[in-house]
Order: structure tokens, then sequence, then C-alpha cells
């Protein structure tokens, strides 16, 4: 079985993103890292995807590259990214900057490190609409209170003034939900936007995110090790390990019946919302290695315990894995099975 025939970039669909065996890589010293290996993956209109796994396994890398903001000395060596049918790897350095913040806005996890600390907040939110789409000084200001008051400021026209370290922590994020949604772009990419806050305010900005899509039909792709919050707000799930997809399918089919051993261990480790808690937390050993001591074969064997239980079948150290399974759901692994799947939780 071909990988291309079951990665999620071969599903048909209404895709507003697609990206086709995508890889970068990072020059260290003399040694090429290949921090993302062959990923391939899609978005469709109106869609919530969710991009999990361990710190490490290249989530952050491959979402800064769907913007083509990955720095030197990293480089994307191979693939194509499709936005709205063209290929972002073939426009201008200008081209990409009317891109960026219109079509696709961007959100990471520690908003203040973004903002310019010297400047206040209306300035921010202003000189985006200035520079995508001008207007009168008045205008802008409206809209820029429009924003602000979307993502739940009580005062958003006294907010304008505030400087960035005068806000709460779950305040700069909605600065920033406000100032990536300023000009309803299609695509936002959220990397970790919830991790920084508590409980409460987590909810409050999954709820902005869920809001952008009903009410301006904004595909999201949301980068996170949470399965919580995957869970809450996802249609799909891609679940990375090592620099490569190792599972891809509908969010509740993977939370019910996972088919790769790493997704089923991050499940096992979760604690349950109900009933007993677990005399002991069922924490997966060792850690994603570094990229460039990737292992051969399978990059998940030296932890895998399907891999253990089935006498460390020599395949999973020397043969790489090709996807297995139905386009929708589909798992990188030489042994998917049911059975295999409901092992993987004792």
């Amino acid at each position: 079985m071909n990988e291309s025939q079951h990665s999620p970039a071969a599903i048909d669909g209404d895709d507003l993103l697609r990206v086709e065996n995508l890889s970068i890589d990072f020059a260290v010293g003399s040694t090429t890292v290949h921090a993302v290996d062959d990923v391939s993956l899609q978005v469709e209109r109106g869609e919530i995807v969710g991009l999990v796994g361990e710190s490490g396994c290249g989530k952050s890398t491959l979402g800064m590259s769907l913007l083509r903001l990955v720095q030197s000395p990293g480089s994307i060596v191979g693939g194509r990214i499709l936005f709205g049918g063209r290929d972002l790897m073939e426009l201008s350095d200008h081209e990409l900057q009317r891109l960026r913040g219109q079509e696709i806005s961007l959100i990471l996890q520690d908003a203040l490190a973004v903002m310019n600390p010297v400047t206040r907040v209306g300035e921010q939110l202003t000189e985006v609409i200035r520079d995508h789409v001008g207007g009168s000084r008045a205008e802008r200001r409206r809209q820029a209170v429009a924003a602000l008051s979307s993502v739940g400021f009580p005062r958003p026209e006294l907010s304008l003034r505030s400087f960035p370290h005068q806000l709460s922590g779950g305040m700069q994020q909605r600065v920033s939900i406000a100032q990536s949604m300023l000009l309803e772009p299609r695509l936002i990419i959220a990397d970790e936007p919830t991790t920084a806050l508590d409980v409460t305010v987590q909810a409050q900005v999954l709820e902005l995110l869920k809001d952008a899509r009903t009410t301006h039909g904004t595909s999201i792709v949301l980068i996170t090790h949470d399965l919580a919050v995957v869970a809450e707000v996802c249609d799909r799930v891609l679940v990375m390990y090592a620099g490569k997809v190792v599972e891809s399918g509908p969010v509740q089919e993977i939370l019910q019946a996972p088919k790769h051993p790493y997704t089923a261990a991050l499940l096992a480790a979760l604690l349950p919302l109900r009933g007993d808690p677990p005399t002991e937390l069922r924490a997966l050993p060792g850690q994603i290695p570094q990229p460039d001591q990737w292992p051969t074969g399978c990059r998940f064997h030296p932890r895998c315990p399907l891999r253990q239980r089935l006498g460390n079948p020599q395949l999973c150290s020397t043969d790489v894995p090709t996807a297995q399974g139905g386009p929708a759901h589909w798992a990188a692994c030489h042994f998917v099975s049911e059975e295999g799947a409901v092992a993987s939780h004792d």
C-alpha cells in the first residue's frame, strides 16, 4: 500500500489547504537535521484540524512552514503547500506579505512575546488594517474596537489605550486572537494558544476559536499537546512523532479506537474524568530522540509497547512503515489492527 494513497492530502473534499510531502531540514554545522519528513495533510473550508504530539516532534516547525516562516538555518527542502489552489512555495516575498494576516494568520502561545511592548494595543491593531486594507483613521479605530469587543473585552475603547504589559495573560491572548481575526482570514494557525492560560480562560479562548469558524467559516490548524483540547474543538486530528505524521483521522475515531500504538499510549496516559483514579500514571517511557538521532525503520519502535509485546520484530527497526487503513483514518504502523490498537491500552 502506497503512503500517498492513504495520506490526508489524498482525501477528496473542499480543501482550503493541501500540504504534499513537505520536508524541512536544519543545517547544524556539518549535520543536516530532518525536522519534518515527508508530511502531507489537508484542511477543508470551515474545518478545525488538530496537530498533536509530544514536544520536539515537529508540530510548531510544521505550523510555521505553512506561512513560509521557517528561518535559517532551517529550510523547506521538498513538497508543496497549496492554499486555495495557489502554491505558496512559488509566491514572492511581497505576495506572501500580503497573504499573511489577510488570508492566513498566526496565533502563538506567548502573545506578549510577539506584541510590541512600547506600542499601545489600539495602534498594534489599527496598523494591521492600515497595511492591508487602508481606510480612514476613524474607520480603523472602529474596526479595532469591534475586534476587541468580539473577543470579550468589556470596555474595548479603554483597552485600546493599554500597553501589552498592562493586560493579564488571558487578555493578551484575546488581543492576539482579535488581531488574527481582524481581516477575517480563511485560515488560522493556532500554535499552543491555551497552554499558558488557566482552565477558565482556556475554555473561553477555545470558544473564541470555535466562534471564528461559526461566524466567518474560518479553517483552523490547532497545534497542541493536549488531547482534551482536541476532543473539545477539533473535527480531525493528526498525530506527529519524530517529524512524521503517524496517524490521521476523525477525532472521535482516534480517541475511541486509535490505530497507532503511539496514539494509544498518549491516550492511556490521560487521567479519567469519571470514576476512580488509577493507582499509577501510565506514562510512556522514554522521550522523543533528538532530530539528528531519529531511529531507523519505524521511529517509534524503541518506545513502542506493541512491538515489545510482539517479541521485538526486526521489521520495526529496519523498514519504514507505510500508511495502513482507509483514506479517512490511517496509521503508519507495520501492525495496524483492531486487536493491536486495543492491546495498546492494556
